[in-house]
């Protein structure tokens, strides 16, 4: 069991594995092209000995080099009066050791919990699992927050326990409280950008831009502001600051592992940091990979954007009708395409017929990819959610739901992919339709 439904609750992980191993093949292909870091730097494996025996005098082990953040009196007091301990290692260390880090550290700890009946909660790098079930909560993208901008495992180790003493997992997501930024700190950021295309917060590793530079060619210009992980709930705003002290140019700012930027359009962003966790949350959270490789994969997917730009016309609105007409003679020229090829292989009649109709399934079903994109695109660059956290939420999860959908539409070519294109987005506007509640706007959900 894996990856939550909407509510929060567990669901299966069939597959899981697979991802596993995309995650792994990308992670090592990310650091052949960017260069991996210094072997001595690679943090080492938890010592599943030395962390057994610390459990026999305290339920909570958090070994050497672990990066993991927690509420430590909230996660004992959650673990009083129960048989259940939690383990806390550092990242998965870096090839070519990674893929036997299961038979390493999870099987001995599920073999040690079988032989002590004391359900295990393991936390790997930022990841939260449950090996003496073979269980693991894979959190929502809109969820990855709190632990890559913090480094803060709280809610997910207390989903954990409550879910191994009584089969509850209660969904509390972090969101910060957003402050206005140290007017003192934001000038030595800007200074810094100024002479320098990246600011570097004392006792941070900066990214290797001449590197990532050589592998996106002709990509976007940029800026990169590293900061420590966010220490508290207040998260200071720096970006209104960088966009106008740098009108119209790219500034990333990395907070810890967690991913921001100005000067894009929101769903540029959005589909952005889609990128970086399409393969699952391990490539993040559990494998630490480094963070010349975050925003490596997030300008590669804007230089991406480039080539195929997302459904935007502008701050006054989007012309849905007019993006899929201009549109509709290259789509119908795949159908004939696809068609005209099915009848050189001389396919059976039924075959043939299966085929044309699942050509018109997409070729019906396009036109509404592109129309609703467009839509969720303008509700996206036209909705502000205000000091509503709430709103906020939504408004983000509705952009995780457009990144979602703008990659699947990409590749849409089956009746079955179109309807999972159409079945993201009708979610993505259903949550953009809870912010206009919220915010009392008119709600479109019933004209659509």
């Amino acid at each position: 069991m894996g990856r939550r439904d909407r509510t929060g609750r567990l669901g299966p992980v069939d597959g899981k594995r697979r991802w596993y191993a995309l995650a792994g093949a990308l992670a090592g292909l990310l650091t052949a092209v960017l260069g991996a870091p210094a072997a001595s730097a690679a943090p080492p494996d938890l010592d599943v000995d030395r962390a057994t025996a610390a459990l026999a005098g305290d339920p909570l082990y958090l070994a050497p080099r672990s990066i993991a953040r927690m509420d430590k009196d909230q996660v004992r007091r959650e673990l009083a009066g129960t048989r259940i301990v939690v383990v806390v290692e550092p990242f998965i260390p870096g090839e070519p050791d990674r893929h036997d880090h299961d038979g390493r550290v999870k099987r001995p700890l599920a073999k040690w919990s079988d032989a002590n009946g004391r359900p295990v909660v393991l936390v790997t790098g930022l990841l939260v699992s449950m090996p003496s079930i073979d269980r693991a909560f894979t959190p929502e993208p809109a969820d990855y927050r709190d632990a890559l901008e913090r480094y803060d495992v709280t809610q997910p180790v207390l989903q954990a326990i409550r879910y191994l003493r009584d089969g509850s997992a209660p969904h509390e997501p972090w969101r910060p409280r957003v402050v206005p930024p140290d007017p003192h700190e934001l000038a030595r950021i800007v200074a810094g950008l100024r002479t320098s295309r990246m600011y570097v917060e004392l006792g941070q590793v900066g990214v290797r831009m001449q590197t990532i530079d050589r592998q996106l060619g002709d990509g976007p210009t940029y800026r990169v502001v590293r900061l420590r992980a966010l220490i508290g709930d207040e998260e200071p705003d720096l970006l209104p600051g960088l966009a106008a002290a740098f009108p119209g140019e790219l500034i990333i700012v990395l907070r810890g592992r967690w991913l921001t930027a100005t000067g894009l359009p929101p769903g540029h962003i959005a589909s952005g940091q889609a990128a970086l966790y399409r393969f699952g949350p391990e490539h993040l959270m559990a494998y630490g990979r480094d963070t010349s490789v975050i925003v490596y994969t997030f300008l590669d997917r804007i230089k991406a954007l480039k080539k195929t730009p997302l459904p935007y016309s502008g701050p006054n609105g989007i012309d849905a009708d007019g993006i899929a007409a201009r549109l509709a003679p290259w789509m119908f020229a795949a159908v004939a395409l696809l068609l005209g090829g099915g009848a050189l292989l001389f396919w059976t009649r039924r075959m043939a017929r299966g085929r044309r109709e699942a050509a018109d399934a997409v070729e019906s079903g396009g036109a509404e990819m592109l129309a609703r994109l467009a839509r969720l695109g303008g509700d996206l660059q036209d909705l502000d959610p205000g000091d509503d956290l709430h709103a906020a939420r939504r408004l983000a999860d509705a952009a995780e739901r457009y990144a979602t959908a703008r990659d699947l539409h990409d590749r849409a070519d089956t009746p079955e992919e179109v309807e999972a294109v159409l079945a993201t987005l009708v979610e993505g506007e259903a949550y953009a339709d809870d912010v206009r509640r919220r915010r009392g706007l008119p709600v479109r959900g019933d004209a659509r």
